[in-house]
């Protein structure tokens, strides 16, 4: 219907795109992250081919991409400990922080893998209007520097690299799916050890 009345296929994409980082924020366990990861995984490779290729075929992605986010959203769902829609709601007093304040909040949220507090601070953040090109930096260093599956750590870079391109009326959602998700999926072993062999032999 959206085709038919005229709406181009890549603002098609960018609206799944907020779709499937609703997803990523409705996920709970720590276990339960790979559709609402694969989903956005996809989102952000289709958008990738529709920025740099002029496919005769590539109308039909955009329908698996339509697929494939409503089964993730049915699969979270229907899995025991995923949390569903939630009103995101301020940590006490974090109205009157700073924003100095409020990016070390967040930046300490992310290393200690507190996913919810991560949100929370990231949407106090964006609601008090503060620059947002602090926020995406501390955002985008979290997302390096916790765990050590590149897989997983690339969906963060993925989600700030998509907030860059949309045109989505709702593109804050990108930078909640991306707080979330770098706080939230699943790591292995020491979550900070790569990084701190980087930082030791590099003196950052």
């Amino acid at each position: 219907a959206l085709l038919k009345s005229g709406c181009a296929p890549r603002r098609i994409l960018d609206a799944i795109q907020i779709a499937s980082a609703q997803v990523i924020l409705e996920t709970g366990d720590t276990n339960n992250y790979s559709m609402s990861q694969h989903g956005y995984e996809y989102c952000n490779t289709l958008g990738w081919f529709y920025d740099t290729f002029e496919h005769p075929h590539r109308l039909k992605l955009l329908f698996v991409a339509a697929s494939f986010i409503q089964h993730a959203a049915e699969h979270q769902q229907d899995t025991p400990n995923n949390l569903g829609r939630r009103t995101i709601t301020s940590p006490p007093g974090a109205a009157g922080w700073s924003s100095r304040q409020l990016l070390e909040r967040l930046e300490a949220a992310l290393l200690a893998l507190k996913a919810d507090e991560a949100v929370a601070l990231t949407a106090t953040y964006l609601g008090a209007g503060h620059d947002r090109a602090p926020l995406i930096q501390t955002l985008a260093s979290a997302a390096v520097e916790v765990g050590n599956d590149p897989h997983n750590q690339e969906l963060g870079l993925s989600l700030l690299e998509d907030y860059a391109k949309t045109r989505a009326h709702d593109r804050d959602r990108l930078l909640l799916a991306q707080a979330k998700h770098t706080a939230g999926h699943r790591k292995y072993g020491d979550h900070l050890e790569c990084y701190r062999r980087f930082s030791e032999v590099m003196a950052i």
